[in-house]
């Protein structure tokens, strides 16, 4: 139970940070302005991805820190 604990919790620490690389890969730099994401879709993904982190850390030190 701990290794699955500290497992989903790193892979969601790693699903959050990729998630935020790829809101602050989309930024084109005005040439597909058409295309990109507006600053409340940004605020948005950034805290959900910030959540997920979040969480995946807690699960990650409850199965390092109570478990096993």
């Amino acid at each position: 139970m701990k290794t699955a604990f500290k497992f989903t919790g790193g892979l969601l620490m790693a699903v959050a940070f990729f998630f935020v690389l790829g809101t602050a890969g989309a930024d084109c730099d005005g040439k597909c302005m058409e295309n990109s994401l507006t600053l409340s879709e940004i605020a948005i993904n950034l805290t959900i991805a910030s959540f997920a982190g979040w969480v995946g850390f807690l699960m990650y030190k409850y199965g390092d820190d109570y478990l096993g």
